[in-house]
């Protein structure tokens, strides 16, 4: 391992650029937000490993992209850039992970000492200051930054300990494209769906019998009810939240991007128009694109990929930096074959089945095999400072911070082992 590194670490100035598209999502990744840019390896729709969660409505059966070898050591993660100096280049990047034995635990980069946060955690979501963790005996904790009521208890007041929120949550997710408007939205396992912070300071009911939520862009909660309706809970241009139908008729899956047609003033024809439907059709405003979609990610230089049932890898939309990874730089109008075996799409970067992790820049669109042995990766978004990591198999973690200044890069990276 200790040779791949140092062969890995002369890689990073030609693999810096890649790093300038945010992203499951788990489940969220749609453009850029600032210096406070937080990334979580989530799967797309937020849905967590657990028996508990609310049962989905009926839907045609839909086969999952085989997943590559799981990382030995931890479960979920999440890094937040906390502190950037354009001038000299510089970035400092916080990080959170769930260890295989349940132990959330936190650390900064360049330091050693690890805190503890809790025990027993089986999912969380990372809000750049607060933590909202869901516990194996399905309760909901927060802590940390209590700005707007983020915390969700009450008070505003930072917390220093975990403070008990919700019982029964099924599913967390969250919101950070501005400080001023982050928010968690939870779902517990009777499909009651709730949202706090932005000014709310304790758990606001949104609806009952819910079976799948997404948060999008910071200004939309988009949730598919037991029936098949979907229905937004939208902010409008003046900050207020309504709830509106978005959608008649049952999806199979809510997508990311720019998914809502809104008056924001009035939210007079309000609608859905990135989804994929129950026979795994992806729809945009309107127009069938391609068959047997398994989910739909939207990049941030107005390009989309798609990832089949079958594993292989489709991109459209613009082209003229190189963005698709098809070898070219011409503009796609309809899906381009881009790979198979794929897993995991992350701005210039796609994870295969067999571990090995494929870039490519807009000097060269054709991708190349950087890595091999990985588990998972995200990389950052943001103006100016990027967060970004490779969890290799044998539970390795690289931390990529990017600092960008005037299109000139330097990469700070940090390998972390955990035991």
């Amino acid at each position: 391992m200790q040779s791949k590194i140092k062969k890995l670490l002369t890689m990073f100035f030609v693999v810096g650029v890649l790093l300038l598209a945010m992203t499951a999502c788990g489940g969220n990744n749609n453009g850029d937000s600032g210096t406070n840019e937080n990334t979580n390896q989530q799967s797309s729709n937020n849905v967590p490993a657990t028996t508990n969660t609310p049962s989905t409505t009926q839907q045609n059966e839909t086969t999952t992209p085989t997943q590559p070898p799981v990382s030995t050591t931890i479960l979920d993660l999440s890094l937040t850039a906390v502190e950037t100096t354009v001038n000299q280049k510089t970035a400092i990047t916080d990080w959170f992970v769930i260890t295989s034995n349940g132990t959330l635990q936190s650390g900064r980069s360049g330091t050693t000492p690890q805190e503890v946060i809790s025990e027993n955690v089986r999912t969380f979501a990372n809000a750049n200051g607060a933590i909202a963790f869901i516990r194996d005996d399905n309760t909901l904790w927060t802590v940390g930054d209590n700005r707007n009521g983020l915390l969700g208890d009450g008070t505003g007041v930072d917390q220093s300990e975990p403070v008990l929120i919700l019982e029964n949550a099924a599913i967390v997710a969250v919101a950070t494209d501005t400080v001023a408007s982050r928010f968690f939205v939870a779902l517990q396992t009777d499909g009651t769906l709730w949202f706090w912070g932005d000014g709310t300071f304790e758990p606001l009911l949104i609806d009952n019998n819910v079976v799948d939520f997404v948060v999008l862009a910071g200004d939309a909660i988009v949730y598919q009810l037991r029936s098949g309706e979907v229905y937004g809970y939208l902010r409008s241009m003046m900050g207020n939240w309504r709830q509106r139908q978005v959608l008649p008729y049952p999806v199979r899956r809510i997508v990311g991007g720019e998914p809502l047609i809104s008056d924001l003033v009035n939210f007079d024809h309000t609608s859905l128009s990135a989804y994929i439907n129950t026979d795994n059709v992806f729809i945009l405003h309107g127009e069938e694109i391609t068959d047997n979609a398994y989910d739909v990610i939207f990049g941030s230089g107005n390009h989309i990929f798609i990832l089949k049932t079958d594993g292989s890898l489709w991109g459209m939309g613009n082209n003229s930096n190189g963005e698709l990874g098809d070898g070219t730089k011409v503009p796609r109008d309809e899906p381009v074959h881009i790979a198979d075996n794929v897993v995991l799409v992350h701005g210039r970067s796609y994870l295969r089945q067999d571990g090995t992790l494929w870039t490519w820049t807009s000097d060269n669109p054709t991708p190349q095999q950087e890595f091999e042995n990985v588990a998972t990766f995200s990389n950052g978004g943001g103006q100016y400072g990027e967060t970004g990591f490779v969890l290799f198999q044998d539970g390795t973690l690289l931390l990529n911070t990017l600092q960008m200044l005037e299109f000139e890069g330097i990469r700070i990276p940090q390998f972390i082992t955990f035991n």
